[in-house]
């Protein structure tokens, strides 16, 4: 061991504040550099003055209450500020992954009537209980939850019966972010003579159906 490592191991096991470290770090600096003037070799001095972990204790015990309180609140706020940091990263990386909304009439992907004459297709093709026309205009993956559920059965979830359409409500529109993705988002209520239904559409930026929820 070197001379900066012995006192970088003596100083990491002293409890005390910074600028009481740094006067040790100078101690110890200035009575090596003499011992090595008169002749002696750094392992020599090392060997005499002890282990780290002994002159530590040392001078721990040897330090004053004022030192020790010092060297706690310097813990305690250097923990804070590392939480602090931890949770500062959590919450930015929670804000990047999280989807972002935005007014669909500005979007630079999706047009407004476009995106309304979508929702009626689809919506048509739910109350016709169209499963397979509903897949074929369905993004991979919302393809794949066709295959599982059909339209019928999400529908019973509803109401059994539904009956004709009777009218709309105020169409919605929005447009969200999602890892990167965009993609427009529609609400509308629908009124059947039997039940009324709120439907929640979303399409991707090549007007697939990437999303389908029903209440």
């Amino acid at each position: 061991m070197n001379e900066k490592a012995y006192i970088h191991a003596v100083l990491k096991k002293i409890r005390c504040s910074r600028k009481r470290k740094e006067e040790i770090r100078k101690q110890m600096e200035a009575d090596i550099s003499f011992r090595l003037s008169q002749g002696e070799s750094v392992q020599e001095i090392i060997a005499d003055m002890g282990s780290p972990e002994e002159i530590a204790t040392d001078f721990n015990e040897n330090l004053s209450q004022a030192e020790k309180r010092a060297f706690s609140r310097g813990r305690i706020i250097k923990i804070i500020m590392t939480v602090a940091f931890v949770l500062a990263i959590l919450i930015l990386l929670l804000y990047l992954t999280m989807p972002k909304s935005s007014d669909l009439q500005k979007s630079q992907y999706f047009e407004a009537d476009r995106v309304e004459q979508k929702m009626k297709e689809t919506i048509g093709l739910v109350e016709k209980e169209d499963t397979a026309g509903l897949q074929e205009m369905a993004t991979t993956q919302m393809a794949e939850v066709f295959e599982t559920q059909s339209i019928a059965q999400i529908k019973s979830q509803i109401a059994e019966e539904w009956g004709a359409q009777e009218g709309t409500g105020k169409v919605y529109l929005t447009e969200i972010v999602s890892g990167g993705a965009h993609y427009a988002v529609g609400e509308v209520t629908v009124n059947y003579e039997k039940v009324t239904v709120t439907y929640r559409l979303s399409f991707d930026t090549d007007m697939k159906l990437a999303g389908l929820y029903v209440r």
